[in-house]
C-alpha cells in the first residue's frame, strides 16, 4: 500500500466516524449538512488516493459511509442512505483524478 492510499484510507475513516458521530450527537437534525459532508469526504479521500480507480473509490466509499448506517442502527434502513451520499463524492472524485490524469498524457 503506498503512503497516499494509507493517508487516503486513513482520511476516510476518521472523517465517517466523525461524521456518524455528530450525526448521532442529540438534537442535531441537519441532514443536508450531513449529506453534504459525506460528499465531501469521499470526494477529498479519492482525491488524495489519486489513481481513478474505481475499486480504490468503492473501498474508500465504505470507509467514509458505513459510520453512519453502524453508528444509527436503530432506525435502519434510512441511515444506509449515507452510503450513497459517500458514493456520489467517491466517484466524483475518481473521475476527476482520471480527467485529471488523461489530461496530463495529452
Amino acid at each position: 500500500m503506498t503512503p497516499r492510499r494509507a493517508l487516503a484510507c486513513g482520511v476516510a475513516l476518521l472523517a465517517g466516524l466523525a461524521i456518524a458521530l455528530v450525526d448521532s450527537s442529540q438534537g442535531f437534525d441537519a441532514t443536508g449538512m450531513t449529506a453534504g459532508s459525506l460528499i465531501a469526504a469521499g470526494a477529498v479521500a479519492t482525491l488524495i488516493e489519486g489513481s481513478g480507480s474505481f475499486a480504490w473509490a468503492t473501498l474508500l466509499i465504505l470507509f467514509v459511509g458505513a459510520w453512519v448506517p453502524l453508528i444509527e442502527n436503530q432506525s435502519l434502513p434510512t441511515p444506509a442512505v449515507a452510503l450513497l451520499f459517500a458514493a456520489i463524492g467517491g466517484f466524483a472524485g475518481a473521475w476527476s483524478s482520471r480527467l485529471r490524469r488523461s489530461a496530463g498524457e495529452a
